[in-house]
């Protein structure tokens, strides 16, 4: 890294900081680095619906960045940047789930989709295409594209950061979190998933979630690389996380049993 005196000014902030844990010190530290948590919120912001503000998203941020700094280890040797975006993220992402943000109507037709779906699909004897779903529903193709974006945000919210210090680089969630948990099951269900997608996910399916998770790609981006509409983009996170959520609740109480 190069250094100027920007970066030896806030290489001395750290400093103060970590000698007397001053409040001044550390709002200062938190304005320095507040860009960060913009940024995240920004980007989190283009996978969930319209009705979840960028403003909410960087004030549950702010958290994240107030207990990252508190205890980030300057001996590390790693990039306070890189140690706190994904606190920053799991952050927003415990705030949205603790407040329930999700509207009941959106809940209702994300159920009424699914068992559309179902029963297209149990009467073609195939995957029903979006304007078949429509056409049931009895919605325009937009209004569609438009259910299937919140609803798919109702699943992928659980998974939507991944946790830097973990080895297997996998997704995580603490929908498995209680009081029974431990570093020993985490490690187990970790290695579980890393073999699941390994075995068992298409080329495309790996592609979507490695887009979509690691290199933070919309789904219209990730649609116009794989030559696939945004609402299929969707439909595969959805199932995807549905998989593997059940797949993690499996190998949880195998594990504890």
């Amino acid at each position: 890294m190069k250094i100027n005196s920007e970066n030896l000014g806030i290489i001395s902030l750290w400093g103060k900081y970590k000698k007397t844990y001053r409040k001044d010190f550390r709002n200062q530290l938190i304005e320095y680095y507040l860009p960060i948590v913009k940024n995240i919120a920004e980007r989190l912001s283009l996978h969930l619906p319209n009705f979840v503000s960028v403003e909410d998203l960087i004030s549950m941020g702010v958290m994240g960045l107030f207990t990252s700094i508190r205890s980030f280890n300057l001996k590390r040797g790693v990039r306070f940047e890189t140690y706190c975006a994904n606190r920053v993220r799991g952050a927003m992402i415990d705030g949205l789930r603790e407040a329930d943000w999700v509207p009941r109507l959106v809940r209702t037709k994300s159920h009424r989709l699914e068992k559309t779906f179902r029963h297209l699909e149990n009467v073609f004897c195939r995957k029903p295409s979006d304007v078949e779903i429509a056409k049931k529903l009895r919605i325009s193709l937009n209004e569609y594209n438009r259910l299937i974006h919140e609803s798919a945000a109702i699943s992928i919210l659980p998974f939507a950061y991944k946790d830097d210090e973990d080895e297997t680089n996998i997704l995580t969630s603490n929908i498995l979190e209680d009081n029974k948990s431990s570093d020993d099951l985490k490690m187990f269900l970790n290695s579980q998933i890393v073999e699941y997608i390994k075995s068992n996910l298409s080329k495309k399916e790996r592609l979507v979630l490695e887009m979509y998770y690691y290199e933070e790609m919309t789904m219209d981006e990730i649609g116009y690389v794989l030559d696939i509409t945004e609402s299929r983009v969707s439909q595969i996170l959805a199932n995807l996380i549905k998989r593997l959520k059940t797949l993690l609740q499996k190998y949880k109480y195998e594990w504890l049993s």
